[in-house]
This record gives C-alpha cells, structure tokens and sequence, in this order.
C-alpha cells in the first residue's frame, strides 16, 4: 500500500483536534498567562512573553508567509532555542506551511547538518533571522523571508483553517546515530495526537502549578515536541534554556528549577550525569536549592543508565528531589516523541535482562491507543520477557519519510492485528505490560554466538576500571564474522593520567573487556572527554564501518 492509500485508510480525527485550535483557544481565552521564559547566561537573563504575545506574533508572520508562501510548501526554520523560532514555526502551522526544523552552527554542530536537511527536505523558502542561518541556507534555491520581530506589530487573523488533520505539519530530522539523519514527516493529527499523550504521561492534565523546562535543542524531538510545543498545546508556563547554556553550567539548571518552581524537566542519561557531577562540585553554592517542586523528571532519548539514575536521585535528594518523580520514558521522533512511560509518580523500575547480567530500567507502558509488540525475525511475535524488535502502533505514527522529494511508507502491515506497525530497530521485551529497551538492533555484535550490547559493555567496563566514563564509549566489530573488538571509551571528567599510567589503564580495560565478551583480540584506546563523536541530540555515534574505526584511530 503506497503512502497516500494509507493515509486514506487510517482513522482521521477532526480539525479541532489539532495544535493550531488548541493553542488558538488558549491564547484567545488568557491572553496574558505566561507562555515562554527565555533564560541564558551566568547570570540567567530572562525575556518572557505571553499566550498572547506568542499568538500576535506568529500571526502577523503568517500573514507574511501567505503573501510569499503557498500552502503545503516546505519551509526552512533555523532551530535555535529562541522566540524567533517559535514565531517562525507557529506562522508556518498558521499559514498551512510544512515547517522544517535546520539545525545551525550552534550545540558544537557544523553547518554541514544543517545545509544537508536543506537540501534532502528540498525547501521552496527558508526564514532567516541571525547570521548563522544565513550560512546554513547560502546557496539554497528558495524564496528568502527576513523575520525581524519588531516589524511585525500588532496582528489579527480571520482564518486558522489553513490545514486538516491529515496534512504534513513537520518534517523532523533524526538525529543520525547510524549516519545520515531521516526526514521523518509528522502530520497535524499524528501532532496532536502526541501532545494529548505528553499531557498525561507528565501530569499536565491539572495545570494549575505546572511549570515545564527544556534545554534541549529545538531540531530534536525531545526539544521541538516535548519543551516547546506540549506547554504551548497544554497552556503552561515553560522555562527555554540553551543547550550550550545547560552543557556550561549544568548547576544553573538546577538554580532555575528553584527559582521558577518548575515541575518538569528531563533529558537524556547524560544530561543527569552533568546535574550530578555538578551537585558535587557546587555542594556550597547549591546548599539553598530546593527541587521539591520536581514531579516529572523523565529521561529518554538513549538506553536508560539506572546507576547514573540512582547516583543523580542520591545527590539531589540532599536537595529535595523525590526518587518517584524519575521518568524514565521510550520515544523516537518517528513517533512524534513519546511512546511509553513510567506511570506519573511511580519512580524508576528494573528487572533483569534475558541472561539475568544486567539490570534494565522499565520504560513503562503505552498511552491512548499507542501499541508495542516485540517481533523476532520475519516480524513473528515473541511471548513476555523475550527480547526482540520493538515495533510500534498508534495515531502518533508518521506519515512517511521524506526521501527524494516524495513520501515513502515505512509501515509493516500485520493480518492478525489488523494494524499498521513500525519496526523500529530497537530491543527490548515486556514484562507485566511494562516495555524495558534493551539496546539498538544494528548496535548488537555477536562473539562466539553470543549477542552483546556494545553500551553494557562500556558500562560494565567502568565499573572495574575507575578512570572511565560509565557513558562515554563505543565498541566496534567491523568484520561480524570475525571475533576482533575495538574498544573506544573517554576518560572520566578532571582524569588526565600520564602516558605510563595511561597505559596501565588501557591494560586493564583490555582485560575486562576480553572478560566480558570473550573475545580474545581486543584493542582499547582511551580518549579524553569529548573527543567521541555525537548526534545532535548529544547522542554517541556508533557506526561498524571501517571508514568510522579509521576516523576514531585518527585521533
């Protein structure tokens, strides 16, 4: 069944359903109820606007849009963490543009990323607004709109029916953990429909006291989806730090959660690695802090680490932080964001992994009509506690992905089910209805028959050997049929040990890890902090390629 029959033959919810009239109605009914807090910096500068400031704006860039703009026409945003950008994406949803998020010189990205989605998403115009996406979109083919929020002035908007449910909303880029970022295509519906999931999963359903946070980059689902846009559908208060800001100065994020009493705020496994690490080093400056206001603080995006979890919780609870309000969460941005979760207050669950080694952190269970199966190979369904794919179900699911100019369906039929399912080359089994994410398909190398998770491997290795970051390393097999392993893994933060002791730890790196694995030719090579190569999600890139083992030996 091609992209279009499928659209067709899935069940459609009504326009009313979608971001635009949510937000609309909110902004209409309390016009002057905090929406956005911009904060950056030392000393934490804030600019904040209004439901209703946001609502003025992205309509009056609407109206710009639609005088240059047809509807359904794909148009360039570059994603910094800024009011510029929310504008910018609002007009879009405003004016039935298909909005696409450019990743710019920003986070330690180059603009390769960004000038590469330019062209793979092949967009009729891009918006500019600061000398950075001017460089992502120089040389670009496309009809230019300058945004300067000043010139805008004071707007109304007669018609927000520019779109239905069905039509693209944003084309999302992956982060390219496994090589070139995917344009994943989320409609208005599939839009809404993971936001009214986001809600719940969170506790947003009383929004009385709430009040989100979000660092993360707003070309990432977690960041697009999760910090921006569900406090805009949900009408609370979100607090918008810089990525860089976060990765700088991660105890100002706590400061933050303190000052503006936030409720919600998470990340990946690393970013709670930070928040730890700086607990410690800041214990004086942090001793007033008081995270007792933090319900939700969920953590997705990457294999939940549950030492890292229990080392953060341990620290912050000499700050008020309460272990239930972990959340640890599973999401893919082909899914909007969210696809299953730990009940709201319930806190962080494990069981054992099928060889009963490892510890797993339960990602809890599916909400609204989202639906998980766990498929062997071809796609045959496999019974409770027995790892296999990960496929997903549900009215959050994209539409296609965007390849060459055309929508392609990505989607698996199942006759029994009678349901459409995307296998999401992720691992992982169900227990008691709860989901536990075991690692990535294309990640898992086998020695000596056995599957072996490259990030347990990392994991279990710095636990014997003191100097190594618990998160901060790959394993490569370049050849499957062979039983050669190479090692890379950082340095924990402040260790710089002198070439004798350095290879002194690599020798007893080598040792654990063939231990581990049972491979008896490994290399290990030690690196110091910050020098793997991440996603732009921050994400570690893992590639069994010989041309990514050359580029790491490189260095």
């Amino acid at each position: 069944m091609n992209a279009s029959s499928l659209l067709k033959a899935r069940s459609v919810i009504t326009s009313k359903g979608i971001f635009v009239k949510r937000f609309v109605q909110l902004a209409q009914l309390d016009p002057r109820r905090l929406a956005l807090t911009f904060v950056s910096g030392r000393s934490l500068d804030a600019n904040s606007y209004t439901f209703g400031d946001v609502l003025n704006l992205a309509c009056g860039f609407a109206n710009k849009l639609d005088a240059r703009v047809k509807k359904g026409k794909r148009v360039g945003v570059p994603a910094t963490n800024s009011i510029e950008f929310v504008v910018s994406l609002l007009g879009c949803f405003f004016s039935g543009c298909v909005a696409v998020p450019i990743p710019t010189g920003q986070f330690g990205l180059t603009k390769v990323r960004g000038e590469y989605i330019a062209s793979s998403a092949d967009i009729d115009a891009f918006v500019t607004f600061d000398s950075e996406g001017d460089a992502v979109f120089k040389g670009i083919d496309g009809i230019k709109i300058d945004l300067q929020l000043d010139s805008l002035g004071c707007h109304e908007r007669n018609c927000f029916d520019m779109s239905s449910a069905e039509d693209i909303a944003i084309i999302q880029y992956t982060s390219g953990t496994r090589g070139q970022p995917a344009g994943v295509c989320i409609s208005h519906r599939a839009l809404a429909t993971n936001l009214s999931i986001l809600e719940e999963s969170m506790g947003h359903v009383d929004r009385s006291h709430r009040v989100a946070m979000n660092w993360c980059p707003f070309y990432h689902d977690m960041g697009l989806i999760g910090g921006l846009l569900n406090p805009l559908y949900t009408g609370i208060h979100s607090i918008q730090m810089r990525p860089y800001d976060l990765l700088r100065r991660p105890h100002k994020l706590l400061e933050c959660i303190d000052k503006y009493r936030v409720t919600t705020v998470g990340g990946p496994t690393f970013s709670y690695q930070l928040l730890d690490e700086a607990i410690t080093k800041h214990k004086n400056d942090l001793a007033h802090i008081d995270l007792r206001c933090w319900e939700a603080a969920f953590c997705g995006a990457e294999v939940v680490n549950p030492d890292v979890l229990e080392s953060f919780a341990n620290n912050a609870g000499h700050l008020g932080f309460e272990k239930k309000a972990l959340l640890p969460c599973y999401g893919m941005a082909e899914f909007g964001l969210f696809i299953t979760g730990a009940p709201f207050g319930s806190g962080m669950k494990c069981n054992m992994d099928e060889q009963k080694k490892h510890r797993v952190v339960s990602c809890g269970v599916p909400y609204g009509d989202s639906k998980i199966k766990i498929a062997g190979h071809p796609m045959t369904m496999l019974d409770e506690q027995h790892v296999g794919e990960i496929c997903i179900s549900g009215e959050s699911l994209l539409s296609g992905y965007w390849e060459a100019g055309e929508l392609t369906n990505p989607l698996v039929y199942d006759e029994k089910l009678e349901q459409y399912f995307l296998p999401t080359g992720d691992l992982g089994f169900i227990k008691d209805g709860e989901l536990y994410v075991t690692g990535r398909l294309k990640h898992c190398i086998k020695v000596n028959g056995v599957s072996l998770m490259p990030h347990l491997i990392v994991a279990s290795i710095a636990e014997q050997v003191e100097e190594l970051d618990t998160l901060k390393g790959v394993v490569i097999q370049p050849d499957p049929a062979s039983n050669k392993l190479y090692v890379f893994q950082e340095l924990k933060r402040n260790v710089n040990p002198a070439p004798s002791v350095l290879q002194g730890i690599e020798s007893q790196a080598k040792a654990v890890a063939m231990s581990l694995t049972g491979a008896t030719d490994v290399s290990v090579k030690l690196m110091k902090r910050g020098s793997l190569p991440k996603t732009s999600s921050g994400k570690l890139i893992a590639i069994n390629s010989h041309e990514f083992l050359e580029s790491l030996l490189a260095k």
